[in-house]
């Protein structure tokens, strides 16, 4: 099925139907792309030539002998790294981490992760059906038999596993299945925490809390946020990005081969790399989302978002993602700046908008306040000139209250009508293809006749004028042209394919008001 959308003045899709099966696609449900973390620390010092990193607290506990932990935002240091020891120093109040790899950057800054439930693969054994994973963290019985484990990382060995026995030996547990290995060849990683699956539904906030060990607390809190939204999705999805998985989009593809329902996204990184990558880009959020019908919302804090002016030069790798979004036009991505990394505002405004059911009524993207995100007050009018002129949007105060901002896609069309656009594709392919279906199951067809071409109009015209009804296009703006036999080229003739035309005027929404005010004790209202 394939499906083209062009946003101007008004909206005009070309539809075309092929043998994909029938269902009504939905728009309610956001999809939460994720490493299970568990802590999130800044670093407090690095030593280069003790390949050591320092947190401040007691990290002794979550960084034990073989666990892998992956460092993030910093200046020359990003990348997975493997645990030799870990020392709290109750005078610093401080934890050491010795690292086995090359540590190259002095800078100290970015912040060291900790997944939960997600370990390193370091063993595989045809013979005896062994996994062994590196690090492991609390206790083997949280490993037990029957339960199911996932295997990722683009090995031989990828797929769900059935626990027989799980033996602790030091840091490293030793798991024994019911499946025989495809390959000695130990890549990858492997999960415990959802039977094997990588995709879990949530419909409350004592769903979420009840699965906290398994997620990690830091996500925990991340997906609460989306269900504390003012209106919400009933469902909120959460989708595992491994850590041995180096990009979003992989993580993306193997969650949609499980649960594809889902209509936007966002993930927990903030990395300029994984929301828009150097071309030809196929691992960014951003590419796994081109010429798909969905969205996504990506955040950052980078100063060069505020600080710079549009760069129409600007690509992949460059901290000024939002030039770099807008250089390439992405359509169906929502990008903003938030001074505050470890608040979730792109999650909150997704799942906000996500609430509202386009089938009943359509909403826009700017005026938004969100639950438990932090107004950014300190933005000067040139930063705020600088992201408008990005296209990047961000969240600032509204008559005194939090209030999203001018909710503009990286093409520099309002992403309400990127939504619009896909909704009408999307019911517009349901009732053709009902219309197909019907016929052919009752032992008829529709006629390739100018008879048989008006059982289209009806059901096109029945859409439009949902879309009116819902606020999504102007009332009496709408139209259909569909050919007259006499009209149609051979070659579709041939090919059996209708060619219909169908449009309308977005409805829009007021953004903005003008007025002047007369104080005058002759006042009087002109009519």
């Amino acid at each position: 099925m394939s499906q083209k959308s062009h946003l101007d003045n008004n909206i005009s899709l070309n539809v075309y139907l092929d043998g994909s099966s029938v269902g009504k696609k939905g728009f309610g449900l956001p999809l939460l792309v994720t490493r299970f973390r568990d802590t999130v620390d800044a670093l407090t010092g690095v030593d280069t030539g003790a390949k050591t990193f320092t947190v401040a607290g007691d990290r002794s506990a979550e960084a034990v002998v073989g666990r892998t932990l992956f460092l993030e935002r910093s200046t020359g240091n990003d990348g997975r790294y493997t645990v030799v020891s870990a020392t709290y120093t109750a005078l610093t109040l401080s934890t050491a981490i010795v690292v086995t790899e090359a540590v190259a950057d002095a800078t100290v800054d970015g912040r060291i992760v900790f997944t939960c439930m997600d370990y390193a693969l370091s063993v595989a054994d045809i013979a005896t059906k062994t996994f062994t994973f590196n690090g492991i963290q609390g206790l083997a019985s949280q490993w037990e038999a029957g339960d199911k484990i996932l295997l990722y990382g683009g090995n031989a060995n990828d797929g769900i596993y059935t626990i027989v026995t799980a033996t602790k030996v030091g840091q490293d547990l030793v798991v024994v299945v019911a499946e025989t290995p495809a390959s000695d060849t130990a890549l990858g990683g492997g999960l415990l925490a959802y039977d094997g699956a990588r995709a879990q539904l949530y419909a409350d906030g004592v769903g979420i809390d009840g699965d906290k060990a398994k997620m990690g607390v830091y996500t925990a809190a991340h997906l609460a946020v989306g269900l504390q939204q003012k209106p919400h999705s009933k469902y909120v999805l959460l989708g595992f990005w491994g850590l041995m998985e180096d990009d979003p989009a992989t993580a993306a593809t193997a969650i949609s081969l499980e649960n594809d329902d889902w209509y936007g996204m966002a993930m927990d990184s903030r990395l300029p790399a994984h929301i828009a990558a150097t071309a030809p880009d196929s691992t960014s959020m951003s590419a796994y989302l081109a010429g798909k019908e969905k969205i996504g919302v990506a955040q950052t804090d980078e100063s060069e978002l505020l600080d710079t002016p549009y760069d129409d030069t600007a690509t992949a790798p460059d901290n000024d993602v939002a030039s770099v979004m807008k250089n390439l036009n992405r359509f169906n991505a929502h990008m903003n700046y938030h001074q505050y990394d470890k608040e979730f505002e792109d999650w909150a405004l997704l799942c906000n908008r996500l609430g509202v059911d386009p089938d009943v009524s359509a909403t826009i993207w700017t005026f938004v306040t969100l639950e438990g995100v932090t107004p950014d007050t300190t933005i000067t009018p040139t930063q705020g000139a600088n992201m408008d002129g990005k296209n990047c949007n961000y969240y600032n105060t509204f008559g005194g209250v939090g209030s999203t901002g001018k909710g503009f896609t990286p093409k520099g069309d309002k992403i309400d009508l990127v939504i619009t656009a896909h909704w009408v594709a999307a019911r517009l392919r349901e009732a053709y293809a009902a219309v197909l279906l019907n016929a052919t199951n009752s032992g008829s067809k529709i006629p390739y006749t100018d008879v048989g071409f008006q059982a289209f109009r009806g059901e096109t015209e029945k859409i439009l004028q949902q879309g009116v009804a819902a606020g999504h296009f102007a009332a009496g703006t709408t139209g259909i042209v569909i050919p007259a036999l006499k009209d149609v080229p051979d070659a579709d003739r041939t090919a059996r394919l209708l060619r219909i035309t169908a449009g309308a005027q977005p409805a829009g929404a007021v953004e903005s008001v003008a007025g002047d005010v007369y104080i005058s004790i002759n006042f009087a209202i002109q009519v």
